[in-house]
Formats: C-alpha cells, sequence, structure tokens
C-alpha cells in the first residue's frame, strides 16, 4: 500500500491554490479602489459644505488672490484660516490623475474637479473607463 499523493494530485492542487489566490487578490484590488473612491465622495462633500459656510459669512467663495499659489492652496488657506476646516483633504492618491483641483475666478460660482477609479454612476461624473471624471458646482 503507497502513502502520500501522486504529482498529478499535487498539481492539481496548487492550480486550484493559485486560481482561489488570484480571485481573492484581484477582489482586494478592487476593494481598495472603490474605498479610496467613498473617500474621495466623501471628502469633497465636506468640502462644500465648508465652502457654503465660507460664502454665507464672505459673500463669494474663495479665490486665488494675488499671492502665487494654487487655487487648492488658496482655497485651503481660505477655509483653514477661517475656521471652516481644520485640515482640507487630499486625494487619496494625490498624484498624476488623481488630485482634486478647485476654481473659481471671480467668487460667485466655484468648480471642484475629482477622478475616481470605478464608474460611479453619479450625474456629475462622467467617462467610459478608468479615471472617471467628477465636476461638483454649487446647488
Amino acid at each position: 500500500m503507497r502513502k502520500g499523493f501522486t504529482l498529478i494530485e499535487l498539481l492539481v492542487v496548487i492550480a486550484i491554490i493559485g486560481i482561489l489566490a488570484t480571485m481573492i487578490l484581484a477582489s482586494i484590488t478592487g476593494a481598495r479602489g472603490r474605498a479610496r473612491d467613498a473617500k474621495r465622495h466623501q471628502d469633497i462633500a465636506q468640502i462644500k459644505a465648508a465652502l457654503e459656510m465660507y460664502k454665507n459669512d464672505n459673500e463669494v467663495y474663495p479665490v486665488k488672490g494675488s499671492f502665487p499659489t494654487t487655487t487648492w492652496t488658496a482655497m485651503a488657506g481660505a477655509l483653514q484660516s477661517g475656521g471652516y476646516m481644520k485640515n482640507v483633504p487630499n486625494d487619496p492618491i494625490n498624484s498624476g490623475n488623481y488630485v482634486y483641483t478647485y476654481n473659481s475666478t471671480d467668487g460667485s460660482t466655484y468648480t471642484i474637479t475629482y477622478k475616481t477609479e470605478n464608474n460611479p454612476n453619479r450625474p456629475d461624473c462622467t467617462g467610459t473607463a478608468a479615471p472617471y471624471t467628477c465636476t461638483i458646482t454649487p446647488d
């Protein structure tokens, strides 16, 4: 009577383990992207609320001004110095395509643009493949 496994049996088990590992890794990768997208939507909602509070107090949205900085930095500085937000968040990746941008030329309105890794199925987001572009304006 032989004890142990044949080579074929071992190869079948290794192949099954490999397939399962690939499926698990693919689902984890997708979950991370969805988690970052959820954080992006939450960040933008908080920033949008802070911008509305800023406008209620100042009658305009933050604008870039004359100092050498980006409009995102100017907006973040205005919200932080006014006490509307302790820290203005950046995109979870914050490089390449995945950054938040803010634009307000005269303070009467603004546009926040950000990218998502998965299709958010939202009316303010467009695109046929990642990264999807979302554009937010005041209500």
